[in-house]
């Protein structure tokens, strides 16, 4: 069985928007030239793969596809951007709004199910970092480790397994790997 990164997209692969009234709610962007990756992020994944021979997958709640607000050309060439840096084994998207109670749609787990089922990944040897509850809710549903990367706007939200950058999951890996044999 493969072992998996799940890395939550807007918030911890590349920066959110914030609107000038509301500094403390992340925004997806929804133009491919507000698309900005954060910089550690392309050094992690190489090295999570290549080292530690882990798989990568991104997921990601984008309601702007219901709303009309992002086209999926757009939301593609934005994917496509993201696989060109990072060289991920597989990227889930939900479209859904809150309201449609859909199981795919974070906190509910159903695209690190989908991913599971197609990769042969085993959960308990995987992890999931995002920005928000709806991320460690999700991942925790999914039977997975969590870690909350600290960000200005989710200082608020207790979660007892918080990184400060993706790195520090890179030393947590190689702690239990080194423990493990």
């Amino acid at each position: 069985m493969n072992k998996a990164i799940f890395l939550d997209r807007d918030g911890v692969v590349n920066k959110p928007l914030f609107k000038k009234n509301r500094k403390n709610h992340p925004f997806a962007p929804n133009r491919v030239e507000d698309f900005i990756l954060y910089h550690d992020v392309i050094k992690f994944v190489k090295k999570i793969q290549s080292k530690y021979k882990y798989k990568v997958f991104i997921i990601t709640n984008q309601p702007d596809l219901s709303r009309g607000d992002l086209s999926i050309n757009i939301l593609n060439e934005m994917h496509k951007k993201l696989y060109d840096n990072l060289k991920y084994d597989g990227i889930e998207f939900c479209g859904h709004l809150s309201i449609d109670n859909c199981k795919c749609r974070k906190p509910e787990p159903g695209m690190i199910k989908k991913i599971e089922k197609k990769n042969n990944i085993d959960l308990k040897k995987s992890f999931f970092i995002g920005d928000t509850w709806r991320d460690i809710f999700c991942g925790m549903s999914a039977g997975i480790r969590t870690y909350l990367i600290n960000r200005h706007y989710n200082k608020d939200f207790y979660c007892d397994s918080r990184i400060s950058k993706l790195n520090d999951l890179t030393k947590i890996i190689f702690d239990l790997e080194k423990s493990n044999g």
